[in-house]
Parts: structure tokens; sequence; C-alpha cells
């Protein structure tokens, strides 16, 4: 529950800060607040970290007004990439190690 408290928080804050227009210290106040909260999320609990994901993806989609269909085009080339690469790395047969000596299996 704390964990969730201070994500909440941590969020609130980073979108105060995002949407602050003044100059001076008031967003990086709120910037630094949603960082301590972010810190203090993690620490209760360790999926807390991912509060830093989900502002950096409502900053990406929202705030800068990305578009939806390039973007999915993008993760989904990246994950056929990812794909392509473990299952070059899985088709490859491993070394075999040599059988053991007699000497050493007869105990």
């Amino acid at each position: 529950v704390l964990a969730s408290l201070f994500f909440l928080l941590s969020f609130f804050c980073y979108r105060k800060a995002a949407l602050s227009t003044g100059s001076g210290h008031g967003p990086v106040a709120w910037l630094m607040a949603s960082a301590l909260l972010a810190l203090c999320s993690a620490l209760s609990k360790e999926t807390g970290i991912t509060v830093v994901g989900v502002c950096v993806l409502y900053d990406y989609f929202l705030l800068q007004k990305m578009d939806w269909s390039s973007s999915v085009q993008l993760v989904w080339r990246i994950a056929f990439s990812f794909q392509r690469h473990s299952s070059l790395s899985h088709s490859r047969s491993p070394s075999r190690s040599p059988p053991l000596s007699p000497s050493l299996t007869s105990s």
C-alpha cells in the first residue's frame, strides 16, 4: 500500500512539473519531489521503480503528442528483432563437454 501511495504521488508530482509553465524553481522542485517519491516507492517495494517508466510513457505519448501508429510500429519492429536474436541464439547447439573418462566415473 505504501509503494502505491508513493507511486501515485510521484506520478502526480511529475505531471505537475510537466504541465507547469512558469520558469524558475517551480518545475524543478516538482521534478525533485517526483524523484524523491519514486525512490521512496522503490525502497518500499521493488516494483515501485516502474513509476519512472510510466512517467516516460506519459511524457512521450500524451505530452509530446506522438503518433500512436508509428510508435506501435517501432515497438513491433524492436520486439521482433529481439525475438529473431533470441531464436538464433537458441537454435545453435551448445558445445557439448567431452565425455568423462572411465576412471572418473567409477567410484
